[in-house]
């Protein structure tokens, strides 16, 4: 009789002790598949959270009244120092795109009321200086060039010059009186100005000296969030703020939010670090990273990820141990059995292939058993888990406060998701990866068990067996 007929035997021909066999596979396989599951649906979690904020970055100003160098925010001096800091860090080799803006107001005047500021149709408009041939408002299709065929945005070369050319949006042109600013064609040259002093006459009027600057229409724009709105280069901003040297001026002048974006999550905390300390020569600024926001959306996820790795290892030493044990056990149980296949010239190599062979079969039908009941549990327990550490950090949030949505919106992605959508997203799917990946964790444990129970028989001498 072949010894493969004999392990087929030998199985159904034994059912309480498959079945014991089976039961403690089962279990144990099933410890393992629920670990496994939550450790494979926490890297899809974390993979797509990461995805979605990206290794960015963030610079806010705090232009609040409580905010003690405020004062101090509304100066040339302070504008450059926020340039050339903002230019330092877009310089760094691990930056891959940064944008930041300064913006002012500015007034557009008619073509032919040039000579006079106060006329009546005057346009104000904020003018955005940026550092960026194609703003991100542009990149993610918030604002749309209206004059595809002859509208263009900057180049390189007009950025780093800081050439007088501008992006308008298109409504600029339209005003009560019908007149033309010169401001809605590509090609115009028009010209914008700011005020720089007031002069309080005796009849009790004001008249108002401006610093006047032309610039050429380069093309025009329309789309949510770019009313009013004028991008120039920042270099040129930079040289009309400059030029203008009024406090009148600069009291219209804010630094605006900056954006990085880093080449991957491995060196954002190295520029984290740079970034923080780098902004603390900048008053009113603030740094806040994508992993800080992501350490707070993923912080649950991390905490089950982490523990369903210590289950999974602590199931599979367990594993290995009672299913070596339960197989020597069967073995002593079967020793004359053994010892008569030996007596009668059966290798060790096909008695060991049958034992191995027969825990083997009864394995893969307590796995694939027990690959339903581990997504089970493994739902069940990540459920629980997550809202426990849902209702704990609440709590660290003092109440109320955790509910708020997340603020930060890094510049290149559309969607982030809030710690609880995070949590309520979290979902355990089976898929061709998971059964995969229980097979063979479930069968290599299996034969490493198996291994480690079979050094006791290779050690057996037919005599000694049958003694």
């Amino acid at each position: 009789m072949k010894w493969a007929k004999r392990t087929w035997l030998s199985i159904i021909r034994r059912p309480f002790k498959t079945l014991l066999l089976f039961l403690v596979i089962f279990v144990m396989v099933t410890l393992l598949a629920g670990s496994l599951s939550i450790i494979m649906a926490s890297g899809k979690i974390k993979e797509q959270l990461s995805e979605g904020i990206g290794p960015e970055g963030t610079i806010t100003m705090d232009y609040s009244y409580e905010n003690p160098d405020l004062n101090e925010m509304f100066t040339y001096s302070f504008l450059e120092n926020y340039v050339d800091t903002m230019e330092s860090l877009c310089a760094n080799e691990n930056v891959i795109s940064c944008e930041y803006h300064v913006n002012t107001l500015v007034n557009a005047l008619y073509s032919d009321l040039w000579g006079n500021e106060n006329a009546l149709g005057s346009v104000i408009a904020s003018l955005y200086s940026t550092n960026v041939t194609e703003p991100a408002l542009f990149k993610e299709g918030t604002l749309h060039l209206t004059q595809n065929l002859s509208g263009r945005f900057f180049t390189q070369e007009e950025i780093d010059n800081g050439e007088f050319v501008i992006l308008t949006n298109r409504d600029l042109a339209k005003v009560s009186s019908g007149l033309s600013t010169g401001l809605c064609k590509v090609g115009n040259e028009v010209t914008l100005s700011i005020p720089i002093n007031y002069n309080y006459l005796d009849n009790g009027d004001v008249e108002v000296e401006y610093y006047k600057f032309n610039a050429k229409v380069i093309g025009t724009f329309s789309g949510d969030g770019g009313d009013s709105r004028i991008y120039i280069p920042n270099k040129a901003l930079m040289k009309i703020l400059e030029e203008a040297d009024s406090f009148f001026a600069m009291r219209n002048c804010h630094a605006d939010y900056a954006a990085f974006r880093v080449s991957d999550l491995e060196a954002m905390d190295a520029f984290d670090e740079l970034a923080k300390k780098t902004v603390r020569e900048v008053p009113g600024a603030s740094y806040e990273s994508s992993t800080t926001i992501y350490k707070k959306n993923a912080g649950p996820v991390e905490n089950l990820d982490t523990i369903a790795k210590v289950i999974f290892v602590a199931a599979l030493i367990a594993t290995i141990i009672i299913l070596s044990l339960v197989v020597v056990y069967f073995m002593q149980d079967r020793r004359k059995e053994i010892g008569i296949y030996a007596s009668l010239g059966e290798s060790k190599k096909h008695i060991i292939s049958q034992l191995v062979l027969e825990v083997a079969l009864v394995a893969v039908i307590a796995i694939s058993t027990a690959s339903a009941s581990g997504l089970f549990l493994g739902n069940k327990l990540s459920d629980y888990m997550l809202e426990i550490q849902r209702y704990v950090q609440r709590q660290q949030d003092l109440g109320d406060l955790a509910n708020l949505p997340v603020i930060y919106k890094p510049m290149f992605s559309d969607r982030l998701d809030t710690r609880d959508a995070v949590i309520d997203n979290f979902a355990i799917e089976a898929d061709a990866q998971y059964f995969v990946t229980l097979y063979v964790v479930g069968e290599v444990t299996i034969l490493i068990s198996c291994g480690f129970s079979m050094i006791y028989l290779t050690r057996l001498r037919p005599k000694e067996i049958m003694m």
